[in-house]
């Protein structure tokens, strides 16, 4: 259950920039991990951090993907150095 409500937030969090929200957190919540996947993978390889910390949950659980540690502090970090970055900004700028 924490899975899916920090899968949800971080879904809930990605929601104007996923147009396919929808879809893929009903993919999770059907158990259908491997679509909520594909649908997250492309945002998170173009730098929107709230997938890649949704990828890095999948990773952590082995939710759609092979359990790997490794991966998920991969997707954790990029997640961490962009939101940094996102929030420096907004710092600086405010």
């Amino acid at each position: 259950m924490r899975r899916l409500f920090a899968f949800a937030t971080v879904l809930l969090l990605a929601a104007p920039a996923w147009a396919d929200f929808d879809d893929g957190m009903a993919a999770y919540e059907r158990g259908e991990y491997e679509t909520a996947f594909e649908e997250g993978l492309p945002f998170a390889e173009q730098g929107d951090a709230e997938a890649q910390f949704g990828l890095a949950l999948m990773y952590e659980f082995g939710d759609g993907v092979p359990q790997d540690y490794a991966e998920a502090v991969k997707w954790y970090s990029l997640s961490a150095v962009l939101g940094a970055e996102i929030a420096s900004s907004e710092l600086n700028n405010g």
